[in-house]
């Protein structure tokens, strides 16, 4: 079973940028290729933050969340996504999604968080997520 075979999410992935793309390893003819979008988004990597909203992976789009937040990166199409991550009740690590969102939107300015819970509060007042 010989070729290329690629672990990706979305073809945005495949951009020819630094660090995108790392060798795992190849054996028996099999090279795989994984792509680093996940570090990206951490480092604030725009496209890669609007790759992780798209993500069918909680754990990728609490990623991209805390991506923009870290780095400031709250252009209107971010903006948008936080709005609709609202709504989202997957949970990551006792984490939903919904509240980073909230977190979020309050952090960036756009829409002030005035309810109780404990875990919203603690992110808003919390210098950085998931470093």
């Amino acid at each position: 079973m010989e070729g290329t075979y690629e672990i990706e999410i979305l073809m945005s992935e495949k951009i020819n940028r630094p660090g995108i793309v790392e060798k795992v390893s190849k054996q028996r003819g099999v090279e795989i290729l994984i792509y680093r979008n996940d570090q990206l988004r951490r480092d604030g990597d725009p496209i890669a933050i609007m790759d992780g909203f798209a993500s069918p992976s909680p754990l990728s789009r609490m990623q991209a969340i805390a991506g923009a937040v870290n780095h400031n990166v709250f252009s209107d199409a971010v903006i948008q996504q936080f709005v609709k991550l609202t709504k989202d009740t997957s949970q990551v690590m006792g984490y939903k999604v919904s509240d980073l969102a909230i977190a979020a939107l309050d952090r960036s300015g756009i829409i002030e968080y005035n309810g109780d819970d404990v875990t919203i509060r603690r992110l808003i007042n919390s210098d950085k997520w998931f470093e």
